[in-house]
């Protein structure tokens, strides 16, 4: 695990990276009567939290930050709650959840890492199981040289990697921690290989004020 995710789970201000889209998602998480969930990658379990507010869902909750499932365990059953890196296999059976939302959070990694991510999240899904994700947006970028970029919404320094067409943090609260940002089009493609695409939006995705992609799938298994 990178250490920036620990360092950005420690920090006083970690609510500005928090999603704003579980509200805009729970109606059809309801209309879909799902009821074991995974959040996936869940930070402070913000999400789950909001969940169980709501009564008469089953939350679980995995990340790679110790400090995030720390804060996890004031909200959710500990016995629920996992540490590992989301990009290797899930610890979970076949077919196990009915809903996994996973905002702001599946770009932290490659796009071979990312599919292989997908590809879990169909198999721990049942079919046509329900799968919320959300990410950023590449035109957020100013380029500054060759491979630095000024990310506009908070005028930090993003290293470019042109191997892996990822993005790098060099400053902030997010430094060291890998990003890579999807063309609709390439996500819808991505998505459709394990999912039927119900819907994607580009909105607002976090409290920082940076847009990106929400998109809405079924398992197709």
């Amino acid at each position: 695990m990178n250490k920036g995710h620990e360092q950005v789970w420690k920090e006083n201000n970690w609510k500005r990276f928090t999603s704003t889209h579980i509200k805009k998602v729970l109606p059809i998480i309801k209309e879909n009567k799902a009821k074991r969930i995974l959040d996936l990658a869940c930070g402070p379990c913000l999400g789950g939290a909001f969940l169980l507010k709501e009564k008469g869902f089953n939350v679980f909750g995995f990340d790679a930050s110790k400090t995030a499932i720390r804060k996890c365990s004031e909200k959710l059953e500990e016995k629920k709650l996992l540490i590992g890196n989301m990009y290797e296999k899930l610890p979970y059976e076949n077919d196990f959840f009915d809903c996994v939302i996973c905002f702001q959070a599946i770009n932290h990694g490659t796009l071979k890492e990312i599919r292989n991510c997908f590809s879990e999240i169909s198999r721990i899904l049942k079919k046509d199981g329900l799968f919320f994700v959300s990410c950023g947006l590449r035109n957020i970028f100013k380029k500054e040289t060759k491979n630095i970029f000024v990310n506009e919404v908070d005028n930090e320094k993003w290293s470019y990697s042109e191997k892996d067409n990822t993005f790098t943090p060099i400053t902030g609260m997010e430094k060291g921690i890998l990003h890579y940002f999807f063309e609709e089009n390439e996500l819808i493609n991505e998505l459709e290989k394990y999912f039927e695409l119900q819907k994607i939006e580009n909105k607002k995705i976090i409290k920082a004020g940076a847009k990106g992609h929400l998109a809405y799938a079924r398992n197709k298994k």
